[in-house]
C-alpha cells in the first residue's frame, strides 16, 4: 500500500501528539532558561550562557524529530573557525547548525521584530542589519570584525 494513501494508525497519531507535547515543553523550558541566563549574563567558553542553552535545546529538538546533521568536509564542523553561510532551504537550518556548536548569526532587521524568535536571537548575540541601509551594513561588518577579533 502506498504511504500517500495510508491513513494514520492510532499509534501514529499518539506518537505525533506525544512528539508535539515534547516540542512545546522543550520550547517552554528553553525560553525560560534563555530568559534566566540573559538576566544574569555570563559566558562559558567565550559564548553567552543563553547561547549554550539554545545549543542544548537544538540538540533536544533534533532528537525529538530524529534529525541527523551531517557535514561533508573533513575534520568536523565543531572544530572549524570562521563563517558558515546557509542557503535558507528551511527555517530549521539555524537549529541544525546551532545543535553542532555555539554560533553567532547575522540576520535581517525584520527578524528582531518576530515575537519569540526575535527576542531569543537578541539574547544569543545575533547581529542585525538593515540591508537597504549602508550605515547599518557598515555597523554590522564592524560588529562581525569585533566578534572575530575577540574570538581569536
Amino acid at each position: 500500500m502506498d504511504n500517500e494513501n495510508r491513513r494514520p494508525s492510532g499509534l501514529d497519531t499518539e506518537l505525533g501528539v506525544l512528539r508535539m507535547i515534547a516540542v512545546f515543553s522543550a520550547l517552554l523550558i528553553a525560553f525560560v532558561a534563555v530568559f534566566i541566563t540573559s538576566i544574569i549574563p555570563f559566558s562559558v567558553k567565550g559564548a553567552r550562557a543563553s547561547l549554550w542553552v539554545l545549543v542544548f535545546s537544538s540538540r533536544v529538538f533534533n532528537f525529538i524529530f530524529n534529525v541527523r546533521v551531517g557535514y561533508a568536509g573533513g575534520g568536523g564542523l565543531r572544530r572549524q573557525h570562521g563563517f558558515i553561510f546557509m542557503n535558507h532551504m528551511s527555517y530549521l537550518e539555524p537549529l541544525a547548525i546551532l545543535s553542532l556548536t555555539p554560533v553567532r548569526f547575522l540576520a535581517a532587521q525584520e527578524v528582531r521584530m518576530r515575537p519569540l524568535s526575535g527576542w531569543m536571537a537578541e539574547q544569543v548575540g545575533t547581529i542585525f542589519v538593515e540591508r537597504e541601509n549602508k550605515d547599518s551594513r557598515f555597523a554590522a561588518r564592524s560588529a562581525v570584525e569585533k566578534v572575530l577579533s575577540r574570538s581569536q
